[in-house]
Formats: C-alpha cells, sequence, structure tokens
C-alpha cells in the first residue's frame, strides 16, 4: 500500500480504500482517517458552505465551475471523484445506495477540502442524491442552473445521450422507466428527441420541486441561466446571493469577461433536424400533462424573452 501512494505521489497522511459498492473494476478513493464517526462527519460537513447544483446537463456546467473558481475560499468541482456516476443506476432502485456513497465517499472528500465554501457542479447530484443528503441533516445552497428544454434536447440528441435508450443515456441521464420520475405513456415507442425532451422538462420539473424543499429549509437558491451567467451583473448578484467574498472587484469582473468569451463543451457536430419540432413536443406535453398540468406555463413563463443559443 505504502508503495502504491509513493507511485501516484499521494500524501503519507491520505488514506486509499477500496469500495466495496461498485465492485471488482471500481475506482478507489481518497479520504480522510480522522472521520471516525457519523457525527463528527456531518458536524464538518455543516461548518462548510455546500453549494451544489440542480440542472439537466448541457446547460453550462463547466462555465459555471469556472466562476466559482474565481472566488477565493472556494474549492470548485465540475466532476470530479468520487463520482455519483458509479451508483446513478442503482440509486434509481435503491435509494439507500445514495445514502451510503454519501456517507462513505462523498461527504469524507467534501470534509477533506481546506476552503470553507464548496462547490460542485455536476448534473448528476439531481438525480437521487438530494433527498437522502437532506435526510443526513446536510442543507446545502443550490443554483437551478436552468436552459430552455427544446435546447437541451437538442444537443443531447447531437451527443447521442438519449433516456434509456443509448449508452450515454442510460449511464448519465434519468429515464421514463426509473422510479420517481415524470411518467410518460408509450415512452418506447417515442422518438430519439422526444425522449431528450421529455428528459429536459424531468429536470425542469426536479428544479421547481427541489427549489421549494430549499426554501423551506432556509437555504439559498440561485435561479440562473448560463446566457444570463454572461451578464456581469448577474454574475455579481449570483455571488451576492452565496455570500461569496469579492477582494477585488475591477480583477474579478475582467476574469469573468475572459471565461465569458470561451465556448465549453461544443457538440462536435451539427445535426439537421428534419421533422417539426412543436409537433414532436407536443406529444410529450400531452403525456406529461396527466401528472404535470401546469409545467408547460411555468417552462413558458421561465423562457419567454430568451434568445436562442448554440450546442
Amino acid at each position: 500500500m505504502h508503495l502504491l501512494l509513493r507511485l501516484l505521489k499521494i500524501p503519507q497522511d491520505l488514506h486509499l480504500r477500496y469500495c466495496p459498492i461498485f465492485g471488482p473494476t471500481s475506482l478507489l478513493w481518497l479520504y480522510p482517517p480522522t472521520m471516525n464517526t457519523h457525527q463528527e462527519l456531518i458536524k464538518q460537513i455543516r461548518e462548510k458552505q455546500l453549494i451544489l447544483t440542480v440542472t439537466a446537463g448541457r446547460t453550462g456546467t463547466t462555465f459555471l465551475h469556472n466562476l466559482f473558481k474565481m472566488f477565493p475560499n472556494v474549492d470548485s468541482f465540475h466532476e470530479e471523484e468520487p463520482n455519483y456516476r458509479h451508483v446513478l443506476r442503482r440509486v434509481q432502485t435503491q435509494p439507500a445506495a445514495a445514502t451510503r456513497f454519501l456517507k462513505e465517499f462523498k461527504l469524507p472528500a467534501i470534509a477533506a477540502c481546506k476552503s470553507k465554501t464548496f462547490v460542485e457542479t455536476s448534473h448528476l447530484f439531481c438525480k437521487g442524491f438530494l433527498e437522502p443528503l437532506i435526510n443526513l441533516g446536510v442543507y446545502p445552497d443550490i443554483v437551478l442552473l436552468k436552459r430552455n428544454p427544446r435546447n437541451i434536447a437538442k444537443s443531447l440528441l447531437e451527443r447521442q445521450t438519449v433516456p434509456g435508450r443509448t449508452s450515454l443515456g442510460t449511464d448519465f441521464l434519468v429515464s421514463p422507466s426509473d422510479p420517481n420520475s415524470l411518467p410518460l405513456p408509450l415512452w418506447e415507442g417515442m422518438s430519439d428527441y422526444q425522449l431528450c425532451f421529455w428528459y429536459a422538462l424531468e429536470i425542469e420539473r426536479r428544479q421547481y420541486r427541489y427549489q421549494e424543499y430549499m426554501i423551506r429549509l432556509e437555504c439559498n437558491v440561485c435561479d440562473v441561466t448560463a446566457n444570463e451567467l454572461n451578464n456581469p451583473d448577474k454574475f455579481l448578484e449570483m455571488a451576492e446571493t452565496f455570500s461569496l467574498d469579492i477582494y477585488d472587484r475591477d480583477a474579478l469582473l475582467q476574469r469573468h469577461h475572459q471565461a465569458s468569451s470561451i465556448i465549453y463543451n461544443k457538440n462536435p457536430r451539427r445535426m439537421e433536424i428534419a421533422f417539426d419540432l412543436d409537433e414532436a413536443e407536443q406529444v410529450v406535453w400531452e403525456g406529461i400533462s396527466h401528472y404535470e398540468p401546469f409545467l408547460r406555463q411555468q417552462v413558458t413563463d421561465r423562457y419567454r424573452d430568451e434568445i436562442s443559443d448554440a450546442d
């Protein structure tokens, strides 16, 4: 073990632990050796400010991560280990696996971070991990990182990331067949685009629900799109929402300007849409309206004035 630590250039005061949840091909995880009890762990976590993200992905999570990195006393991560994806599929039918993952891997990794504020912009967190985190007594601030559902669906389709149908869609997204997801009658016979559009609406639904949760818990919530964060005033408003330290406003805004000029994770190809998007989406809207009668109006109101974006 000590030889492995030296080869990997890992500090000796950290331990490597084999993860029994993920099987023989699982990764080894770094965790602090002083986490002796659950109570100690939760106490350390509560001393930090946690800012987590509720989003569909293809929404600007890398951009958001880079924005948070600009602030002092903030540890910002995107999709680093321990990664939710290792248990995402299992969590959909076995919620207890999320609690175990949080207690044994994710929370110890957060506790080991030095800064007072921990940020993670992974889109996987909202797929079965928020409720267990609340039940553990940890109440994070959240960013509701939004994007027009049509643009999310088109981007996912171009990447062949289709819920319940392609390997990427299965590994990283939820599907209509998952418990606790928005029902979509006869989804098996729908097109790939319709499933991608359903997924974008399902995450939109979760954003509204989780916003209610966190407001009830008196946590800070920021509802924003990546396009809106290109605006320096909106960027500073987000910083104010989370009480982030700003030591040099001019330098911060200069870095913001530089980050806003970068195109992140651009899709490798553009797909020509050979079907009527309105007709395809209408079938999905009709299917989910039995379960979420107000969602369509909420989506319409939220993106009414939005300028269409690429990717």
